[in-house]
């Protein structure tokens, strides 16, 4: 899935914020890039998943997609 190139706030939590502290300290290339991956990149993505937000910021309903309701015999 590709980001949308929007302002996407990233919560961390005091455990990510001493692990990026160390990350910074130490000056840890491999990783850095596994923070990214691991945390930054999965957080993204789930913050732009349109599914999990409600409608008045930006979701979709989900009974609005095709294909939600079946038809029932």
């Amino acid at each position: 899935m590709a980001f949308r190139t929007q302002p996407t706030a990233v919560p961390l939590g005091p455990e990510d914020v001493i692990r990026l502290q160390q990350i910074l300290t130490e000056r840890d290339a491999a990783a850095a890039l596994a923070f990214c991956r691991e945390v930054i990149a999965d957080r993204i993505r789930r913050r732009q998943d349109d599914s999990h937000r409600p409608p008045f910021e930006g979701g979709i309903r989900i009974e609005k997609t095709p294909g939600f309701f079946k038809d029932a015999d």
